[in-house]
């Protein structure tokens, strides 16, 4: 039996152990005057101790009934529920016990019938096994019960009851009865929370491991009452922690499946985080909890940086060589960083290094305001100081295979995060030469690169590179592939220091980028090639994702720093995953370039960011302007996420505001990550409430601008269409259209969000959702063909359920191959499902040929072309639909 969450033990330990109760409330023992000799003598004394459960005027009356709404006010004296329902209930007027019993209601703990919740009725046996089973999150169980009346119980109340007998929480009466329809007693409540707390934790501290004092980490009890799960917070760079549980005298603790040793378990910590199961067992049942241990992030600065510094780190080569890099993290960086891969010459990696260290401390040449410039996302720098710089073929390939080696560490996103757009290499000398080659095998990853007196390419080896195709083409791999390594196009700039350009490696990246010699244009000293030529048949599709003007190669001869190398080229461009080969795109940024606004600003008890477009033909006086929310993915932020989809180029030609939000950082799993920003879809009540944040992000825009309340919309990719279904499950009301992008429900805590009443008052809520077809992270989250057992197959049968579609689902042709099947609609790569309800196309969902797990310009494109215009609410919230 599992009660990870809203443990009764929670408020025993807030209670006993933080002095909740003072003591000129508490009741002697013995106060009350009927119990005296009672079987329940010792529990009422106890609870009543607590002022869980009281008596009045010197009486307790334990073997009286107890109402519903009694029972609603003990649960609530525990849990502490903050959120209250609406009250819909014909039969619960003002009344001592009303809040409890609407917040109790909005939890789900107790459930009205008929539009009446029952207040003054007594409580019956299986009523009260259902309440404290839903309350305290109970396991039901999966066998039937085993009392000798099983057949009086009611069929929905038969696993709880058997999951209270089978953990020894509740007995039956003479002759094995339970007697389902009795109504309880108020010392058999107390009894069942006594038996409840039996096997419960009653403290538990958590310290930095061989530390004598916990001052630095805390468990967030308070918060338990409300549904968290226990958490501990620990410092940057906590290798381990000291746990120390404690229970009920009897009581045997487990950490892990591990018993304790002298009273505390010692955890190790994955990049600060862990998930630690806590198990107690009383002989008669146990209950277990989930510990999650993780960095502490600061409210007031949730977007500090955790790891600045220099980091050695290590990898190992295909020929089983271990060598070493070195990272270099400046203090400002936040998440989704450009990364700069430096390959020194074989002398002088020291000052090289330290140049681009320098330069990375420094990254704001051009001011917007007192918080802001243009390149606030300071970049990483990775240099690459294990080169061997061998000449034979065997040492040039283990140099090359290092280099894509130290890639992928780099982009590990263990102390920092490189976005997989942003990732560039600068060579000089002989690691220029190195970087050239490698920059060649390797394409599709690299936004930029740049060689500083290097030497000749061998032209046996780039015969050989020039048969070979490539296999990674940024995102995913292909072992088939037919993409020639030689056409994948890639910014290049040559800087001849005291050598002449190699014409073959000139003439290579000139094909790549489909450069002609009279596209060259000479501007101080710098020959500069930019692509003029339109888009080939292959390109063609792809063409809306990129720029021509970012297929460039530049050619100049004498020194250039540090800072213009930077500034000057390698910032402008950036290759965004989408496309085969990715998407080469100059870079805008969302303020000096687009005219955004950046707020940061205290939301919540949290300092929060977001950046606002509001295309020019917006303005204060403009009446009924819809707006599009547009939540980016894990590790990103919302001016990173603007640059991926070009929401803002939709927003210019339909006239709509666009709000880009910024989540903050957590540890969404345990796989060895830093706290990167991720939604709060748990709704964990220790991280940010990001519902209320986006909720109030409309209020704020509205008070600026004439809003139509009517057209708002809600899109987010990958971890960010995780929020849109969040968003659109619990506020269908607020939204016209929701299209969650990679984008099927992949975390199945995201259905508890669904607010039914407020769903059947919206109508339903129209949802589009799209997976593309290539890598693993996609086939992992958004496998296709959908079926009934995938989690592509399950959000589409269950937002079909909940938006009412008509007909039913054809699975024998909606799991078939899309390509070959008759339930999708073909738009070029784009392969469509549509359901309808009464005419009106109420769900969608696309697969992406050809597609990894991104988005893209095109996409946003289309969701507002296809889906988001159409839809609208009147004022009285009722779904309108236009062809």
């Amino acid at each position: 039996m599992k009660s990870s969450r809203r443990m009764l033990s929670a408020f025993l330990a807030s209670a006993v152990l933080l002095g909740t109760f003072p003591a000129a409330y508490a009741v002697e023992q013995d106060a009350y005057q009927d119990i005296q000799g009672h079987w329940a003598q010792d529990v009422i004394n106890e609870w009543s101790d607590k002022q869980i459960i009281n008596g009045y005027n010197g009486y307790f009356e334990p073997d009286a009934s107890m109402t519903r709404a009694d029972v609603a006010v003990v649960i609530g004296r525990i849990m502490d529920y903050q959120d209250e329902a609406e009250n819909i209930f014909s039969d619960l007027g003002n009344a001592y016990y009303t809040d409890a019993l609407l917040r109790v209601a909005e939890q789900g703990v107790m459930q009205g019938d008929d539009g009446q919740i029952r207040p003054l009725d007594p409580i019956t046996r299986e009523e009260i096994v259902c309440v404290l089973q839903r309350a305290f999150d109970i396991d039901v169980a999966e066998e039937q019960p085993g009392f000798a009346d099983n057949n009086a119980i009611s069929s929905w109340a038969q696993a709880s009851v058997a999951a209270f007998e089978e953990n020894g929480f509740v007995s039956g009466k003479p002759g094995n009865l339970f007697d389902p329809q009795a109504e309880v007693t108020r010392a058999e409540v107390v009894q069942m929370l006594d038996n409840l707390a039996a096997s419960a934790l009653t403290d538990l501290r958590v310290t930095v491991a061989d530390e004598e004092t916990d001052q630095m980490v805390h468990v967030r009890q308070p918060l338990l009452l409300s549904g968290c799960d226990l958490d501990a917070e620990v410092p940057v760079g906590t290798a381990s922690v000291d746990i120390y549980p404690t229970a009920e005298q009897g009581a045997t603790i487990t950490v892990d499946g591990e018993a304790l040793q002298n009273g505390k378990a010692t955890v190790q910590l994955d990049n600060g985080f862990k998930l630690v199961e806590i198990s107690v067992s009383n002989g008669a049942g146990t209950q277990s909890y989930e510990l999650v241990v993780r960095i502490g992030i600061d409210p007031q600065n949730p977007y500090q940086t955790l790891y600045a510094g220099e980091h050695e780190q290590t990898v190992t080569l295909d020929n089983g060589e271990v060598r070493s890099f070195t990272a270099y993290v400046p203090e400002g960086a936040r998440e989704s960083n450009a990364g700069v891969f430096v390959l020194p010459d074989r002398s002088g990696a020291a000052s090289t290094f330290e140049e681009w260290k320098q330069l990375a401390d420094q990254t704001d040449t051009q001011t917007i305001d007192d918080d802001w410039t243009k390149q606030q996302e300071k970049f990483i720098v990775i240099c690459l100081d294990g080169l061997t710089y061998g000449t034979s073929a065997e040492a040039r390939a283990a140099d090359i295979d290092y280099v894509n080696k130290v890639y992928t560490a780099a982009c590990g996103r263990g102390m920092y995060c490189i976005h997989e757009a942003k990732n560039y290499m600068v060579g000089y000398g002989m690691g220029g030469t190195i970087a050239q080659m490698a920059a060649m095998d390797q394409t599709a990853v690299w936004a930029g690169l740049v060689t500083v007196g290097a030497g000749e390419i061998d032209d046996s080896w780039l015969a050989e590179h020039n048969t070979e195709m490539a296999v990674s083409l940024n995102g995913y791999t292909d072992e088939d592939s037919s993409i020639p390594k030689n056409t994948i196009p890639l910014p290049v700039w040559i800087i001849n220091d005291g050598t002449e350009t190699d014409p073959d490696t000139l003439s290579y990246w000139m094909a790549a980028n489909h450069i002609e010699e009279n596209d060259a244009a000479s501007d101080s000293g710098i020959t500069k090639y930019v692509r003029s030529v339109g888009w080939t048949a292959d390109e063609q599709m792809y063409g809306e994702n990129r720029d021509t003007e970012a297929y460039r190669i530049w050619v100049s001869n004498g020194t250039q720093t540090a800072s213009e190398i930077w500034n000057d080229f390698l910032f402008d461009v950036r290759r965004w995953m989408a496309d085969p080969g990715g998407d080469l795109r100059m870079t805008e940024d969302p303020i000096a370039d687009l005219g955004m606004e950046r707020r940061y600003e205290e939301v919540g008890g949290w300092m929060r960011e977001w950046y606002t477009y509001v295309p020019d033909s917006v303005n204060a006086s403009t009446q009924d302007v819809p707006v599009v929310f547009a939540l980016h993915g894990y590790s990103l932020n919302g001016g990173v996420y603007a640059g991926q989809t070009d929401w803002h180029e939709v927003a210019d030609e339909e006239g709509f505001i666009v709000i880009y939000p910024s989540a903050i950082y957590d540890n969404i799993k345990w796989n060895g990550n830093a706290p990167l920003p991720a939604w709060n879809i748990r709704c964990d009540e220790t991280l940010p409430d990001d519902v209320a944040f986006i909720q109030f992000l409309l209020e704020d825009v509205d008070a600026s601008y004439d809003i139509d309340l009517g057209r708002v919309y809600v899109t987010g990719h990958s971890w960010g269409s995780q929020m849109s279904h969040v968003m659109a499950l619990s506020n269908p009301e607020m939204f016209a259209a929701a299209a969650p992008l990679s984008g099927f429900i992949f975390r199945t805590e995201v259905y508890d969000s669904l607010d039914s009443a407020a769903m059947e008052r919206a109508g339903g809520i129209p949802v589009y959702m799209s997976a593309g077809t290539e890598g693993s992270t996609e086939a992992s989250i958004c496998p296709v063909p959908p079926t009934r057992d995938n989690w592509t197959g399950q959000s589409i049968e269950q937002w079909f359920a909940i938006n009412g579609c008509d007909g039913s689902i054809d699975w024998a042709d909606v799991s078939a191959v899309w390509t070959d099947s008759p339930a999708y609609e073909q738009e070029g790569r784009w392969y469509t499902l549509t359901y309808e309800k009464d005419g009106v196309p109420m769900l969608c969902a696309e697969i992406v040929d050809y597609m990894p797990h991104a988005t893209m310009p095109e996409h946003s494109e289309r969701v507002w072309d296809n889906w988001f215009s159409h839809y609208s609410r009147d004022d009285a919230g009722k779904l309108i639909y236009s062809e």
